[in-house]
């Protein structure tokens, strides 16, 4: 995964060899010098305070050796512990990017959303079959289609994880937030093994079509102001350039609109 490294462990490494070969050496130079003061301690008889001054030196040398050895032992532990925390650090790092939902680049056709590809990864539901045939049912009368049912489905994700302080689960708030209207009860049709299938897809495995930030979206009928022309006419509508009004006061950014004639999606502004 070369492309989740942060660190170049490498500059680590060669820190603690030189370290190491600091230490190395030290530690001969200590023998030297423990070396050479035993002979001139031996032979002081003969040089008198010639002797004993070399040897008062030898033992300075010898304390600055056995000081900068410390020291070298020290630096080379603390680089140790330093290349082990960042690789940990890393691998933290890189489980947490693999493991959290990341948004991407939508792909558009035009102004409409290629729901060919999920965008993003999000949160994984358990669903009851009797969730997955209404969440599918809804879906399918909102855009009519399997892949604007795509969009659909990552919008009620989107929804319910912004208020699931005040819902249970996804089918509640879908149910019960008032979001969605009210024509969506406990009777029901069932959609079909596609859209259990799309279902599955996007709030079962986490394969979401939309980014986490588009919360909004609206039939042209519900819409009153189009800042880049006539509300009706869908050629005026760029993505990330309109900003569009409805009837209730959302003022949101369209990003695209669903395929085979759906909805236009988009994220909320002041």
């Amino acid at each position: 995964m070369n492309e989740y490294s942060v660190s170049n462990y490498d500059i680590f490494n060669n820190a603690t060899e030189t370290a190491d070969s600091l230490s190395k050496t030290l530690t001969t130079a200590k023998s030297e010098i423990e070396s050479c003061s035993t002979q001139l301690k031996n032979e002081s008889i003969f040089f008198g305070p010639v002797s004993d001054q070399a040897t008062e030196g030898c033992e300075k040398a010898l304390s600055k050796a056995e000081v900068l050895n410390n020291n070298s032992g020290i630096i080379k532990n603390y680089l140790q512990q330093t290349s082990t925390n960042y690789q940990l650090g890393d691998n933290k790092a890189e489980q947490e990017i693999l493991s959290t939902s990341t948004d991407g680049k939508m792909i558009l056709d035009g102004n409409v959303i290629d729901t060919t590809k999920p965008v993003t990864t999000g949160a994984k539901y358990n669903l009851s079959d009797d969730d997955l045939a209404f969440l599918g049912y809804v879906a399918s009368s909102e855009q009519g289609s399997v892949d604007g049912a795509k969009l659909e489905l990552s919008l009620m994700a989107n929804l319910y994880e912004e208020n699931k302080d005040h819902y249970s689960s996804v089918r509640d708030y879908v149910e019960n937030s008032g979001w969605f209207g009210s024509s969506y009860g406990s009777e029901y049709n069932y959609p079909g093994d596609e859209y259990i299938d799309v279902t599955k897809d996007v709030l079962v495995n986490g394969n979401r079509y939309l980014n986490s930030n588009v919360v909004e979206h609206d039939y042209l009928g519900d819409i009153v102001s189009c800042s880049t022309g006539d509300v009706y006419d869908k050629s005026c509508y760029v993505p990330e350039e309109t900003v569009l009004e409805n009837q209730w006061g959302a003022k949101y950014v369209f990003v695209g609109f669903a395929p085979n004639d759906g909805d236009p999606f988009g994220y909320l502004v002041d």
